[in-house]
């Protein structure tokens, strides 16, 4: 396990991971917003359903075509900037039931999009005949849910502070944040980070 720990693809992902720069801790909570938004239980629960499995398969999807185009950490750092902007932009909407289906099923769009470089960055650090593979993927796979614990804190107080539109504006204000800050930590230090 410590070895793990000396190889610089590891330690790079886990870099990557560790920051909230695309983890999308609001759809954990958004189902929860939905009176706020005067959506019936009905719809919430349709959108919950049906809706987020096929925002799910959209976003998956998405990454194979754009991956092809882009390598895999600016991937994940384009996804979750485009997740943040995002959010900034669902300040703008009234609280209506359309504006929570478009903040439920594009949140889960990026999400999903996430989880999916996500997995193709740690697949890639993995390598061929790796004798410690399920316990580099373990390793790395747990480092994801990191943010999501604590920005689903980070999320909560900013609702205290604003309601939803305070959520919305902590969660897109410190995932911007943190993707501005891998971005300039990737460009410094391009020609030492191991490609993938």
């Amino acid at each position: 396990m410590l070895g793990l720990l000396r190889k610089p693809t590891v330690l790079w992902s886990l870099l990557l991971f560790m920051l909230p720069a695309a983890s999308f801790a609001l759809t954990n909570t958004l189902g929860g917003f939905g009176a706020q938004f005067g959506a019936s239980e009905r719809m919430v629960s349709l959108l919950g359903g049906v809706g987020l499995t096929v925002a799910g398969v959209v976003g998956g999807l998405a990454v194979p075509v754009i991956s092809r185009r882009l390598p895999l950490r600016p991937l994940y750092l384009l996804v979750g900037g485009g997740g943040a902007a995002f959010t900034l932009l669902l300040l703008l909407l009234p609280h209506t039931p359309a504006a929570f289906g478009l903040a439920l099923l594009g949140e889960n769009v990026f999400q999903a999009a996430a989880f999916s470089v996500e997995n193709a960055i740690i697949l890639r650090s993995i390598g061929r005949d790796n004798p410690l593979a399920a316990t580099q993927f373990a390793l790395i796979s747990a480092a994801t849910s990191l943010p999501l614990a604590y920005m689903q804190y980070l999320d909560g107080q900013g609702y205290g502070l604003g309601g939803v539109n305070g959520s919305y504006l902590v969660d897109a204000l410190v995932s911007g944040g943190a993707v501005l800050t891998l971005a300039a930590i990737l460009w410094t230090w391009r020609r030492r980070i191991p490609a993938i």
